[in-house]
């Protein structure tokens, strides 16, 4: 039995249809904590923030794209204060230093966020 309460005959299995690429890998054991929803709506054609240019951007938005960086990154959600960006809007995240970010997500955090949302504004070409 692993930690997640699967045997190994089970997991050969997965792996099998993974392979076949029938089966949906958000619902394997590395990202157990978040919830099927969750997961579903993180997946990047569901996520509402793509579909806004970051500038327009709402609270709700940037919410969805901090989870959306957790699920990326494997991390555990409650190790990330979200609620942080509960209060800003995509025109204000454009506005803020690599500090800024760290000062409100802390070192580590605030650096992985400021260096993904420099991928993405300037994957859309947006002036930041």
């Amino acid at each position: 039995m692993s930690g997640y309460g699967c045997d190994r005959e089970l997991m050969d299995e997965i792996s099998q249809l993974e392979e076949l690429d029938c089966f949906p890998n958000y619902i394997l054991p590395d990202n157990m904590a978040y919830s099927l929803s969750e997961q579903q709506q993180l997946q990047p054609n569901t996520s509402t923030f793509l579909d806004v240019p970051v500038q327009y951007w709402t609270p709700q938005n940037c919410v969805e794209w901090a989870k959306a960086i957790c699920y990326q990154h494997s991390l555990d959600k409650l190790s990330v204060d979200i609620g942080a960006l509960s209060n800003t809007s995509g025109s204000h995240l454009m506005q803020l230093s690599m500090q800024d970010f760290c000062l409100m997500l802390g070192d580590y955090y605030g650096q992985l966020f400021y260096r993904e949302f420099q991928t993405l504004t300037n994957a859309y070409n947006v002036g930041v």
